[in-house]
């Protein structure tokens, strides 16, 4: 990421995930995909809640988890 060139400089969000970092992934073979999975999680809803944010996901090759 050539977004700021440091931590100070850097402009609070540069270097966090946001919706539009997703835009375009899936023709390139990439889907965001959750790290950890909701049902994966206690029956707690704030730790369920927690696994949609967006620091939860990752750009994953389509087929890793495709059947």
């Amino acid at each position: 990421l050539d977004r700021c060139s440091d931590d100070e400089s850097c402009e609070l969000g540069l270097r966090q995930i946001v919706p539009n970092d997703y835009i375009g992934t899936k023709n390139d073979g990439y889907t965001p995909t959750h790290l950890m999975w909701p049902e994966l999680m206690t029956s707690d809803p704030d730790p369920r809640l927690a696994t949609f944010t967006l620091t939860n996901m990752a750009p994953l090759q389509s087929s890793l988890y495709e059947e």
